[in-house]
């Protein structure tokens, strides 16, 4: 199933679903088998409901308008930084699919969650 951001993805012969809206959004990932994503949220909610991924990166690193820092800053924060994918699909993917440690990477994102909270009730009462 893909989510086409392109018009380029309409000439490919995919499954696709048009005019995904976040509940749905949402309701793809933790029903799926495996993610493939190019999305910071698709990242997040593959965490969230532990589901084995791999995320494409959708600009270049020298471009103005790249997002790709938020990427990897929540990949390398959470321990999963080979998750990445540079240049197309790599023997890894073929071979290392399966994230073994999710709990390891639920607990980093749980004391994450836990110091902004507090962060935010800090600031809020000044």
């Amino acid at each position: 199933m893909v989510i086409p951001v392109k018009f380029n993805s309409f000439l490919k012969n995919y499954d696709m679903k048009i005019s995904v809206g976040p509940e749905e959004f949402i309701g793809l990932i933790k029903n799926a088998k495996f993610i493939m994503t190019d999305s910071f949220h698709g990242i997040l909610f593959s965490i969230i409901f532990k589901k084995d991924f791999y995320v494409f990166k959708r600009f270049n690193d020298k471009k103005k308008n790249s997002q790709n820092s938020r990427i990897y800053n929540i990949l390398k924060m959470c321990n999963l930084e080979e998750r990445i994918i540079n240049n197309g699909i790599t023997e890894k993917c073929k071979t290392g699919i399966h994230i073994d440690n999710f709990e390891d990477v639920y607990e980093i994102i749980k004391d994450r969650i836990e110091y902004s909270k507090n962060f935010l009730l800090t600031a809020l009462s000044e």
